[in-house]
């Protein structure tokens, strides 16, 4: 995927999820590089510690923690992932998305 359509994923996600302007960069460079994408990637933000965006071969979308989800995270959930559904999937350079290190999320 171009650098400028992971840029807008990013850019969207800080402005309406809270993400991180600092791993900006680390994003890029992890969902845009030539190495295949992690599955995963923390948030964190409006969507508590469990904010994550999530990439599979299928779609990208934007989730929580069950037991942090309330109906203003869940707005911006569903937000986020009609904006995602418009943006062209990252692709997969490989194989299936590699796991996060930090995490036991299964898509």
């Amino acid at each position: 995927m171009s650098t400028s359509n992971v840029e807008k994923i990013y850019d969207y996600l800080i402005e309406h999820c809270g993400a991180s302007k600092a791993m900006k960069n680390a994003f890029i460079e992890e969902y845009a590089g030539d190495k295949d994408p992690s599955s995963e990637w923390r948030i964190s933000g409006k969507l508590g510690y469990g904010g994550k965006f999530i990439l599979t071969s299928r779609e990208m979308l934007v989730t929580c923690y069950t037991e942090d989800d309330s109906s203003s995270r869940s707005l911006i959930m569903n937000e986020a992932n009609k904006f995602l559904a418009t943006m062209p999937l990252i692709p997969l350079i490989g194989r299936a998305p590699k796991k996060s290190l930090h995490d036991e999320f299964s898509p």
